[in-house]
């Protein structure tokens, strides 16, 4: 299993108060890097030895955050360009971009996994006779090529963008239609 799918994450949060009912404040967070034994503070825009709300002065106490947590609270791009990007560079915020040229950290190990489980979970129910129906909606090239493996026929993988997804669950609802009227 990947590093950024269980576990503690490198990211802690101060529980003070002011913080609370906004986790997109970024001042609230720190992370840790382990080259240099520290924590970049948000708040303070520094690095230092304690994260954020173990500090001298600071509210709150600091909570490691684990990485579900952390995906709960942010997206990865949320957490490429708010948490990565001012605590190192632009560069290593790119290999944590989705949009990145560079396939993204937290993707390029979970994604093979991951696309091995749904095939593994599409082929179980195709062989008990279930009937898979996918839809791709505005999603990319590896994306459709997965949920095209995964749908029992040509005839039950849907690609579409925008307002054509109602078009894709009418077509799927009229096929569930006839196979109860066939079978």
């Amino acid at each position: 299993r990947d590093d950024y799918d269980h576990g503690p994450s490198r990211l802690w949060r101060s529980d003070a108060a002011t913080w609370a009912s906004d986790p997109s404040n970024v001042k609230q967070y720190s992370i840790y890097d382990a080259t240099r034994n520290q924590y970049y503070s948000f708040d303070k825009s520094e690095w230092r030895d304690e994260p954020y709300g173990n500090g001298a002065g600071d509210p709150g106490d600091a909570i490691q955050m684990t990485w579900p947590e952390v995906w709960a609270t942010m997206s990865i791009d949320w957490f490429a360009n708010k948490i990565i990007a001012p605590a190192y560079n632009n560069t290593v915020r790119n290999t944590w971009r989705s949009d990145s040229v560079a396939e993204p950290v937290a993707n390029e190990y979970i994604r093979d996994d991951k696309d091995a489980r749904t095939i593994e979970i599409c082929s179980a129910a195709k062989e008990q006779g279930i009937k898979v129906f996918t839809i791709g909606f505005e999603a990319p090239t590896r994306g459709l090529n997965l949920l095209r493996t995964c749908a029992s026929s040509p005839a039950h993988f849907y690609s579409v963008s925008g307002l054509q997804i109602a078009d894709a669950f009418a077509g799927i609802a009229s096929s569930i239609s006839k196979l109860r009227l066939t079978e």
